[in-house]
């Protein structure tokens, strides 16, 4: 259920493909270590991020008292703060705490439990930083006497104004989904909903939401596998992951690139979901951008054994360190937590690709972090060769590559490189855009690489030569830096922006050129 975009820092010729999960550290039944803080079924949440510089795992507890536990994120110990996590004025529900999530900037926030939201609220309560009282709380009270709170999911940023909760009205037809949001440090709430539509509308019961930024989301919970509805509500995929059986309880999901994951929680085995007495508490990440039963990528090790230690209820969270390394965090209710880190396969590591014009010619250059078994790079214009130049086999330093296709017509055109590898196998790049003499409207192309770190590449085209400003501000409206700002010819441009000095985050490019004016979203991740 945790924070849902994690988007890489590199561009990538193929798809994530994970080669395995490695265990950070496990305290489980399986390891005869399972935290002494842990009661019988009384912990059902965990979330993970960076808080204040330090990676750190959070689990709720309700064993003899409420209480916020929180773990070293690189050793798994117990951590003890200045100031405990004070609950003493959390209350309200069926279970005053439930579940915990952590923001994208780092704030700590946690839920109940209510059967009746109508009379008894679902309430938030957000602390800013580790330790003592919470900074900040709302409650939300339904018309309809919905249960909300077994599991719910925070995006956005507590800082820029983005905070949003969401939370499910679990077993409700048509199925709703809140938004409870802030854009002002939790002075003001306010909230809105979608009314599910189309094909499997209801919610299941014990539901989980996991959203995207576009407002997009899957959802999931007891008796149904997890399925993706759009910003609207409205239906749009299933997941046919065989293991999202009744057995299963929560889920997170990711993004990179245009592909998304899914990071699925279940109970039983997933190799036998219909037995008893077997290993329990793992999670899996599937790729479901093009659902599929065959693209399954990882699976956790299990926490314990459902025989002897049978709790149906759980948690998995997915989140990233500040050097993008990917990890997911399985909570057993029972059976104990471990956390595992997510290693890549990266046959080629892309870093930059980038277009220039000079008079009739087209001047390519590209770099690499990496390459493995890397026979060369094709390069096609509008689909069909027009070079070639040799990789570099195995390496992992970084390589830079040109080519000048030279003598092109006017016109515009798209390029991309064909990565083929000794054994023959190929994979692609993504296109840029290129125009050849003198372009005929105003444009502002898409930085690229986007994602980036720390540097990138922005193009604009005008018909005449204008007075140009190309400014980068940050989302408070600030700018941060300005690339051009004065009288450019007609042609097409491309500007190098170096964002170094620049902490990660979502950035906004404007370019005013006469009546011209446009704007871009980019994404910088260190």
């Amino acid at each position: 259920m945790k924070k849902t975009l994690l988007v890489l820092s590199v561009l990538l010729f193929t798809s994530l493909s994970f080669s395995q999960i490695n265990t950070v550290w496990e305290r489980n039944q399986m390891n005869s270590n399972v935290p002494s803080w842990t009661g019988a079924s009384t912990e059902r949440g965990v979330a993970g991020g960076m808080v204040d510089g330090n990676l750190r795992v959070y689990v709720v507890t309700r064993n003899g008292e409420n209480a916020i536990k929180t773990l070293n994120g690189e050793t798994g110990e117990d951590v003890t703060l200045d100031t405990d996590f004070d609950l003493s004025n959390v209350s309200g529900g069926l279970f005053a705490v439930n579940d915990v999530e952590v923001s994208d900037d780092g704030k700590i926030v946690v839920c109940n439990m209510t059967l009746d939201a109508s009379a008894n609220g679902f309430s938030i309560y957000v602390w800013t930083s580790e330790g003592g009282s919470y900074d900040a709380t709302y409650t939300l009270n339904t018309a309809n006497a919905y249960r909300i709170g077994d599991a719910f999911n925070v995006t956005g940023s507590w800082d820029d104004g983005t905070f949003t909760v969401w939370a499910g009205a679990a077993s409700s037809d048509p199925g709703i989904v809140y938004k409870i949001t802030t854009t002002d440090q939790g002075t003001t709430w306010d909230y809105s909903y979608v009314t599910l539509s189309g094909a499997y509308a209801s919610l299941p019961s014990a539901c989980a939401i996991a959203p995207f930024e576009d407002g997009s989301f899957y959802l999931s919970g007891a008796g149904g596998k997890p399925r993706k509805h759009d910003a609207t509500g409205a239906y749009v995929s299933m997941s046919l992951q065989s293991e999202t059986t009744s057995s299963r309880r929560s889920c997170d999901s990711f993004k990179s690139l245009d592909d998304e994951y899914i990071a699925t929680y279940g109970y039983r085995s997933y190799d036998d979901a219909a037995s008893s007495g077997i290993i329990a508490g793992r999670a899996a990440i599937r790729k479901v951008t093009n659902p599929s039963a065959t693209e399954f990528y990882a699976q956790t090790p299990a926490q314990g054994d459902v025989s002897t230690y049978g709790a149906t209820n759980g948690d998995v969270a997915v989140f990233s360190d500040d050097d993008s390394n990917i990890y997911v965090a399985v909570l057993g209710a029972d059976q104990g937590i471990g956390l595992y880190k997510l290693d890549l396969i990266v046959p080629v590591e892309l870093t930059s690709f980038a277009a220039n014009v000079v008079n009739n010619s087209v001047k390519l250059n590209w770099t690499t972090a990496t390459e493995l078994n890397n026979s060369g790079f094709s390069v096609e214009r509008n689909g069909i060769e027009v070079g070639y130049v040799k990789g570099n086999g195995t390496s992992s330093s970084v390589n830079n590559y040109s080519f000048t296709d030279a003598n092109v017509a006017a016109g515009t055109y798209t390029y991309r490189l064909k990565q083929v590898d000794f054994d023959g196998s190929v994979e692609y790049s993504a296109e840029i855009e290129v125009t050849v003499g003198t372009p005929v409207a105003f444009e502002l192309a898409q930085n690229f690489p986007n994602p980036f770190n720390p540097s990138t590449n922005i193009q604009f085209s005008i018909p005449e030569a204008s007075q140009v400003n190309l400014t980068v501000y940050n989302l408070l409206g600030e700018e941060v830096a300005s690339l051009v700002s004065g009288i450019v010819s007609a042609g097409v441009h491309n500007i190098s922006f170096d964002a170094s000095n620049l902490n990660s985050g979502m950035y906004i490019y404007k370019i005013e050129a006469g009546s011209f004016v446009a704007t871009r979203k980019m994404m910088l991740l260190k």
